[in-house]
């Protein structure tokens, strides 16, 4: 039985669907039960949200204009889905 934090949190990321069609704010006011840190690379942000059971991190336009989702973990699943091209 999962309890009501970690249910919340692997739901929020599912109700939200297309990842793309938020901008970073937007996604952060849509997912209130995720731990959420935002790293700034000047010329991209990445937004980490994470609980217990998944991990996403989001990179974005300086503007908050999604660019790409660069990892997922779901790890009660033990699968780590890395969203970078391998050369």
């Amino acid at each position: 039985m999962n309890n009501r934090f970690e249910s919340d949190g692997f739901s929020d990321i599912a109700r939200v669907g297309d990842l793309s069609l938020y901008t970073c704010q937007q996604l952060l006011e849509s997912i209130q039960n995720m731990n959420a840190n935002i790293e700034d690379f000047g010329y991209f942000q990445r937004l980490t949200l994470e609980n217990n059971q998944v991990l996403v991190s989001i990179c974005y336009e300086p503007n908050g204009k999604f660019i790409k989702i660069e990892r997922e973990v779901w790890k009660n699943h033990g699968l780590d889905l890395n969203h970078e091209a391998k050369h």
